[in-house]
């Protein structure tokens, strides 16, 4: 930066800006946040799957590992004369109890929507009538 930046061409003037005050920042407000919205309320689909099925992953896992360990040992060792055909069951077992026991643990932990709002009660019952049956229900 030169002399060239100082000084004034023809057909411009020079303008003194005033420097700015130091202000104090605004007071936030005093008031709550806002609320988050609620979340939707949540039930497990079935607590009975879920640890149902922990419990069978617990029984299947051990299950296909022995049947594994049996069909790689059958013919070393003291096991010279087995035969594979109880291991390779154990394995197949195991893995349909261990792969159900995950299937049910998947299953049965879902969240879903909780649409048990309480019932209103109704002074009139719902009467259904079709062909061959006929209903009748009253919440009260």
């Amino acid at each position: 930066m030169g002399e060239q930046d100082h000084i004034d061409k023809p057909g411009t003037e020079t303008v003194e800006v005033p420097a700015l005050e130091a202000s104090a920042a605004p007071e936030p407000d005093k008031a709550a946040p806002p609320e988050a919205p609620k979340k939707p309320r949540t039930k497990r689909r079935s607590t009975a799957m879920f640890v149902g099925g922990i419990v069978a992953a617990s029984f299947g896992a051990p299950m296909t590992a022995g049947g594994v360990i049996g069909i790689a040992g059958c013919g070393e060792g003291e096991l010279k004369d087995c035969t594979q055909e109880g291991a390779v069951g154990l394995t197949v077992v195991g893995a349909l109890v261990l792969g159900g026991g995950i299937a049910l643990t998947l299953h049965g932990r879902e969240r879903l929507h909780d649409n048990s709002a309480p019932k209103k009660a109704s002074a009139v019952p719902l009467v259904t009538v079709g062909l061959g049956s006929a209903s009748l229900r009253w919440d009260f």
